[in-house]
């Protein structure tokens, strides 16, 4: 799009809501000048500069040949084209559209009415999000994509009352149509925008909106406020007397009480005579609500958010019948039971209403918010599991149809199916002997190629006991896959088979082969979202590294050897667990209900890698097409192919694949990693013995403990929480969900006596916004009886799994004393635990670095950022974009930290930052951070309490409930006083880590070649051994020791292109980013500072978009000088030593290398001499050495000499002379 174009479109915008004579006048001026056109168009579309403001203004002034501005005529001139928007509607979005316009014609609502009410802000028009809960009105079940879909046709355009209407007598138009022309792939249709609207209000004599009856027009005429009670129908019986009685509340200003379903033994009847009464919204308070969604929250969309089964609780009232109907609604229809409410939030009359279909007929049951009550004035009868109201008024709407409450003890539940639906019912019994069928009949939605994915053809004609298939059993077989198919379209399907494949004796094998052989394969197109999740799932695919046959029998729950439609939801998370509904939802959309076999799940894979494979190589490329065999092709191939054994990568891991060891509890299981094939060994000898285990490497004992804490015991989690135990904040035996946050939440994490808070504020981080990071480091995901849990941590650079059992140390009264999740699960205390069994004991483990801690946990890179650095607020701004892992630290000792509300040398996790506007400070960067105790928290300006927070503000930054958890924000000056530094770790759940340890000598230069296969951001990482190794050996006197890198790219033939170079003294030393395929080399050099290591083991790194393998070679020892050489060429800072001859010079000692650098610019030959004087810290390189060197430069020539720099500094005088 043009600029021009942007400038236009934007201008529409403004045109779509408010008049051009109105936007002029709003300025005071009689045309728009050119400063306020400017923001008009900007605040429509920030990404429009203000150059092309102008431009635009300036083109149109001569246009329309104008000194003095741009006039409303002007303005509506210029957009007269581009008064009708026009929308294209896919087949997707007219099915949706459909069900909409159904609901809306079934619901009979005058569109006035529905407009007034979703205009929250009565500032008649409909913002986005208002738009967006009327269309989920009238369609409650429609999923993220659809919705989507529909909002992406109609923009962000401000609906107003008419401008809806017209939107809904177009869509009227095109699903009659649609049902005329079903084959209809798309359709084009426009709406006419606000301008136009009010340019033929002169010229238009408003139509009055067809009603049903001369009593409907005079209630809409006196505007009945139905905001509570929306799904009025004035036809159903009763619904004219609600309205009476609402219209008699508002003017009386009373509470309404049933007299027809009294408060009183008379409906509670007989058997409950000894219950009281008791409104709801005395029992509940301010926190009743009519459904289980806070109403004065923005609804969100699709199903399950208004109603759930799982909230229904039966009380002391035997009405089993009537509460398994409506669960059973509820639980896959709640939208069905949402409509059945008249008055749909709580109210201030206390009236409310219900429709049910009693004795065949709809009817409106008016109820007051009383309900039978015990002795200690909790609702007796049934009852949601919170504040919520629906289940008991339904219950209540129910018996008052039914004489009272003891009259709806026993029943049948068909009654309740129809009163709630308006459908027909029938009776099925178990005895029957056709019982599976008919229940198959009922549950099944399948289609004919359905059948032949499921059995091949050949069976399914043997089933019938027929040789071909009669139109009957064909009738049979289509409506059990997909109900909603008519008789009529199965015959005349059937007929034209016979006919056009000749058949005189029905459907043969043969023919149904060749109908459904075009079918064999099932066309695949993915788009370029769906491209962007399968290559996260086939990454972490490949980082895994297991076997497909071991995940399809892991997921395979039933064991019937073929994924349902939720396990494969479950094993498509399991690689991909922060896939987000709508990306899940397009990729099953794709894959459909097909019901994988193993083989179909390996083919499924392999493709997948092959696209993610020939995406690298065309990045730009939209979408894919691709084909996955049917079970019917797989089932006729099976005596011709000969399976082939899946490859391993290494016999041990072949061996232990034959010996199906159950990983049930230890899916996340990768061989290759240390530690992982001792582990298997200790499950198999668990398993043989039935013991549970103990850890002998880190007993439950005071040597585990350390010396600090040797006063507490030990006691295993499984007797400390019993029953309840659960690895992460999920029910293990329940189905999982798809997207964000269900496993672990950083508010889970409770911290106790031991002082780890740097621990527990890096998992905080990562728990918050990646809590599947977290999830993953867990190779045993489940409580289990062996009491056998195995973690994998990154330490000292190399991946290693970390075997546990669950004994935990606890204080005097039974309770754990470190830290904890906040129920009755484990991952906290044991990833705690796993910390300290590789650190020595608890008691090591207080204190400690936070970089150490996310490197461990992610893999990736870490770095520290001091808040006294001069550009610290940029630093911390490119870290929050980079999305990468915060912590912080309080500085040592500060006596106004307690005043203020923080903790001296503390860390704390630094969860996001927000840059905002606020009314009187201007711009503000602000700081989300939080406490791992979980409470304490900051209490100067921008704390919870804090005057300068505003409602928009809130909202911007996700503010939250106002509460002591730990949670709270700072500006950035406040932050900068308090807190010493912020640690950072970058990483990406997509990316691949190899590591390789080495051996390396004091003295010599190792260099690895590595081959990058694609562009992407790749790091090189030397890693030493943490400090807190050597705490026991005092001897040693360890210390980090300073490491050189440096990083080139290959290109052959002994020339190089200078990357980057560093020399640093910390526990990891790294270089890297973005790079382009090709080879490169790194060169490392390790100065040990531990005087008696001529050579130690370090841990080399590569991590990155793709997997890399390092492999070291001999030193090249023209490198260095080639690369150096580059970077000299580039010093703009030449001195000239004499005519033609200059000179440059560096010696930064965190570049680790030095150089003079000398260019003849000249006709002549040189020959020059330089002595270096009281040097210090400066060591030329080979060939040079001493304190002086000779080199000579022929005409045009340059060359460089190169030194090696102390990090403790350096320090030199340098003296050039001219040697005849």
């Amino acid at each position: 799009m043009g600029s021009d174009d942007q400038v236009l479109k934007a201008l529409y915008k403004v045109a779509v809501q408010k008049p051009f004579k109105q936007v002029v006048q709003d300025f005071g001026r009689p045309t728009l000048a050119q400063v306020h056109f400017r923001k008009l168009i900007i605040q429509m579309d920030p990404t429009i500069t203000i150059t092309d403001c102008d431009r635009f203004y300036q083109k149109a002034l001569i246009d329309h040949s104008s000194l003095v501005g741009l006039t409303v005529e002007i303005l509506e001139k210029i957009t007269e084209n581009q008064e009708k928007v026009e929308l294209v509607l896919s087949k997707q979005d007219l099915q949706t559209i459909t069900v909409i316009i159904q609901n809306y014609r079934a619901k009979r609502l005058d569109i006035e009415r529905v407009f007034k009410f979703f205009d929250k802000n009565r500032d008649l028009a409909l913002e986005e999000r208002e738009t967006k809960e009327l269309i989920e009105f009238f369609h409650n079940s429609i999923t993220p994509s659809e919705y989507q879909s529909i909002r992406n046709k109609i923009g962000n355009l401000k609906f107003s009352c008419d401008h809806l209407r017209q939107l809904f007598q177009q869509w009227e138009q095109i699903v009659d149509n649609q049902y005329k022309n079903p084959q209809q792939e798309q359709v084009k249709y426009t709406i006419r925008s606000q301008l136009e609207e009010k340019k033929k209000e002169d010229e238009v004599v408003p139509v009055p909106v067809p009603v049903e009856d001369v009593e409907q027009q005079e209630v809409k005429d006196d505007q009945v406020d139905f905001a509570d009670f929306i799904n009025i129908d004035l036809h159903t019986t009763g619904a004219k007397e609600l309205v009476q009685i609402r219209e008699e509340l508002k003017k009386t200003k009373q509470e309404f009480v049933d007299k027809d379903f009294p408060a009183s033994v008379r409906s509670l009847g007989m058997k409950f005579c000894q219950l009281s009464w008791k409104r709801m919204s005395d029992i509940f308070q301010n926190n009743l609500k009519m459904f289980n969604v806070d109403d004065s929250q923005d609804s969100r969309v699709g199903l399950g958010k208004w109603i759930s089964h799982r909230d229904i609780k039966q009380g002391i009232l035997g009405d089993c019948y009537f509460l398994s109907s409506i669960s059973t609604i509820a639980c896959r229809w709640p939208e069905v039971i949402k409509d059945l409410f008249i008055s749909q939030r709580a109210n201030k009359e206390k009236l409310y209403a219900v429709r049910l279909c009693l004795d065949g007929e709809w009817k409106v049951v008016v109820l007051d918010d009383f309900i039978p009550v015990n002795g200690q004035g909790n609702p007796a009868f049934s009852k949601n599991a919170g504040a919520e109201m629906w289940v008991a008024l339904l219950e209540k709407a129910w018996a008052k149809m039914n004489i009272d409450y003891t009259d709806i003890e026993g029943g049948d539940p068909r009654e309740v199916i129809k009163s709630i639906t308006g459908g027909p019912t029938w009776v099925v019994f178990t005895n029957a002997a056709d019982f599976k069928q008919q229940l198959q009949k009922c549950s099944d939605m399948k289609s004919l190629y359905k059948v032949a994915v499921q059995k091949p053809f050949k069976q399914v004609v043997q089933d019938f006991g027929r040789p071909t298939l009669a139109q009957v059993h064909f009738r049979k077989l289509i409506i059990q896959m997909d109900p909603t198919i008519t008789i009529t379209d199965c015959d005349r399907f059937y007929q034209k088979a016979l006919i056009d494949h000749s058949s005189l004796v029905g459907l043969t094998v043969e023919i149904l082969e060749k109908i459904t052989e075009n079918q064999e394969k099932v066309e695949l197109v993915l788009s370029k979202q769906d491209l962007q999740t399968i290559t996260v799932i086939i990454q972490n695919y490949r980082a895994k590294r297991l076997d497909i046959e071991r995940v399809f029998k892991f997921f395979d729950k039933n064991r019937d050897l073929a994924l349902e439609e939720r396990e494969t939801k479950e094993l498509i998370e399991f690689f991909h667990n922060s896939i987000t509904p709508s990306e899940y939802q397009s990729i099953r959309n794709k894959i459909g209900n097909l019901k994988f076999s193993c083989d179909h799940l390996r083919q499924l894979f392999q493709q997948w890698e092959q696209i993610v494979d020939n995406q690298y190589k065309n990045p730009q490329q939209e979408q894919v097409k691709y084909t996955i065999r049917s079970q019917l092709e797989e089932k006729k191939k099976e005596d011709e192919v000969v399976p082939v054994p899946v490859p391993v990568e290494d016999v041990e891991q072949q061996e232990v694949k034959d010996d199906q060891v159950d990983f049930a509890d230890f899916i996340n299981i990768d061989l290759h990693t240390t530690g992982a094939k001792e582990l298997v060994q200790i499950r198999e000898e668990l398993k043989k013995t039935k013991q549970e285990f103990v850890d002998k490497d880190f007993p439950a004992s005071v040597r585990s403990l350390g010396m600090k804490f040797c006063q507490l015991s030990w006691k295993r989690m499984s007797d400390i929480f019993q029953n309840n135990l659960k690895m992460f904040n999920v029910d293990d035996s329940q189905d999982s969900r798809v997207g964000l946050g269900k496993w672990i939440s950083h508010r889970d994490i409770k911290q106790g006596i031991l002082g780890d808070c740097y621990f527990l504020s890096s998992i905080s981080t990562i728990a918050c916004r990646w809590p599947e990071v977290i999830k993953d480091l867990f190779i045993s995901q489940r409580a289990n009886k062996e009491k056998l849990y195995a973690v994998r941590l990154c330490l000292d650079g190399e991946w290693k799994v970390v075997v546990l059992d669950d004994f935990i140390p606890v204080n005097g009264q039974g309770n754990p004393a470190f830290s904890k999740n906040a129920g009755a699960e484990m991952w906290v205390a044991l990833l705690e635990k796993a910390w300290a069994k590789m650190n020595i004991d608890y008691t090591d483990i207080e204190g400690g670095d936070p970089r150490e801690v996310i490197k461990s946990i992610t893999g990736g890179p870490t770095w520290v950022v001091f808040t006294n650095a001069a550009d610290f607020k940029q630093q911390l701004q490119k870290c929050s974009d980079m999305k990468c892992v915060m912590t912080s630290g309080t500085f040592g000792s500060n006596p106004n930290y307690t005043n203020y509300g923080l903790e001296a040398g503390h860390a704390y996790s630094l969860l996001k930052v927000y840059n905002v506007t606020h009314p009187t400070k201007g711009e503000v960067t602000l700081l989300k951070i939080r406490n791992p105790w979980g409470n304490k928290e900051w209490n100067g300006d921008w704390s919870d309490g804090s005057s300068l927070w505003t409602e928009s503000l809130k909202e911007q930054v996700k503010f939250g409930k106002k509460e002591d958890d730990g949670i709270f924000f700072m500006e950035i000056k406040d932050f900068q006083r308090y807190f010493q530094a912020i640690f950072v770790g970058y990483f990406r759940k997509e990316y691949l880590y190899n590591s390789i340890k080495q051996m390396a000598k004091k003295t010599k230069t190792i260099q690895y070649d590595i081959e990058i296969p694609n562009d992407g951001e790749y790091y090189f990482t030397v890693h030493q051994e943490a400090l807190r190794r050597y705490k026991l050996n005092k001897d040693i006197k360890y210390e980090y020791s300073y490491v050189r890198i440096l990083l080139a790219k290959n290109a052959g033939k002994g020339e190089y292109q200078f990357i980057d170079q560093k020399q640093q003294k910390d526990i990891e030393v790294h270089l890297g980013g973005q790079l382009t395929k090709g080879k490169y080399s790194v060169q490392i050099k390790i100065k040990w500072a531990v005087p008696t290591w001529n050579e130690h083991e370090y841990q080399f790194s590569v991590y990155g978009s793709e997997f890399l393998r390092p492999k070291q070679v001999p030193r090249d020892a023209d490198l260095r000088k080639a690369v150096m050489l580059q970077v000299a060429r580039e010093n703009k800072n030449l001195q000239q030593l004499t005519t033609g001859l200059f000179c440059a010079m560096e010696t930064v000692v965190s570049k680790g290398l030095g150089y003079f650098y000398y260019k003849n610019t000249s006709q002549k030959t040189f020959k020059l001499k330089n002595t270096l004087s009281n040097k210090q810290g400066v060591k030329f390189l080979k060939p040079e050495i001493g304190d002086n060197y000779v080199i000579e430069l022929a005409p045009g020539e340059d060359k460089i000499v190169l030194c090696s720099l102390d990090p403790s500094g350096v320090a030199f005088t340098p003296k050039h002379q001219l040697v005849q």
